[in-house]
């Protein structure tokens, strides 16, 4: 693969951008550079490249060095780039990591696929153009494909919070993950499902519902025990005040 940049001529070995400046970044396998302003990520890690594998010595070295984009596979080896980063003897900084990926959510994975017949074919189309990668089998639904072959989600917030599972099971910790914009769905279908993550995706990671949600789930767990103890305590109650009863009021007659 030769690439090519007017202030720092072509490239042909990846291992070269050992040397490269920080700014460095690597779109479908063309090099690109621009001033950095300000401090911010060093890595930025598309989880939907299929084509990832075939560029293992450029992505071992980014992942620990001086580059702010390098292309990873979801399912590949490339995520677990913290090992990849020790092999080149650097250390990657796992705050820095963004991971992308592209998803749409709706109430029902119904829904959902509904939704993205909006604009999913134009999205792979434009993708095929650039370079011919996702090719649906004749005859198949391509958003269910695309779906099968875990390129991104289609489906409810639980599909989103397992893919994000599955990208910590094979990373670890990062710094963020990144909802790729991809225009699937009309606009309102597409705030709707800015809206769900907001509300069920997020919380899911943060945590801000874990206390609540163990207590409702042992709740209904010990529901008939909790039912069990508080009808007797109940009725012991009402049996120790009519004992009361009985002895401490004059005229007090037996309920029946």
């Amino acid at each position: 693969m030769r690439m090519h940049d007017d202030r720092f001529g072509a490239i042909d070995d990846p291992a070269t951008l050992g040397d490269a400046p920080a700014g460095v970044f690597v779109v479908f396998g063309i090099l690109h550079f621009w001033e950095k302003s300000a401090p911010g990520p060093d890595i930025l890690a598309d989880t939907t490249a299929d084509h990832a594998e075939k560029m293992v010595p450029l992505r071992a070295l980014t992942v620990g060095s001086k580059a702010s984009f390098v292309i990873v596979s979801i399912d590949g080896a490339a995520v677990g780039s913290g090992n990849l980063a020790a092999e080149n003897g650097v250390r990657m900084d796992a705050s820095k990591l963004r991971l992308v990926g592209p998803i749409h959510i709706a109430e029902t994975r119904a829904k959902a696929f509904e939704n993205v017949k909006f604009g999913f074919e134009p999205y792979l189309n434009y993708l095929n153009n650039n370079q011919p990668r996702f090719i649906v089998p004749p005859g198949q639904n391509a958003a269910e494909w695309f779906v099968e072959n875990k390129f991104g989600v289609i489906g409810t917030p639980d599909d989103a919070i397992a893919l994000i599972e599955r990208l910590y099971a094979k990373q670890g910790d990062f710094g963020a993950f990144l909802q790729q914009v991809h225009n699937w769905a009309d606009f309102e279908a597409t705030k709707r499902s800015y809206e769900l993550y907001q509300r069920y995706v997020m919380p899911h990671f943060s945590r801000s519902n874990a206390a609540r949600v163990k207590s409702f789930a042992m709740a209904v767990e010990k529901s008939a025990e909790s039912a069990r103890l508080k009808t007797a305590a109940t009725e012991k109650a009402f049996a120790q005040y009519e004992e009361f009863r009985l002895q401490n009021l004059p005229d007090a007659k037996p309920r029946h």
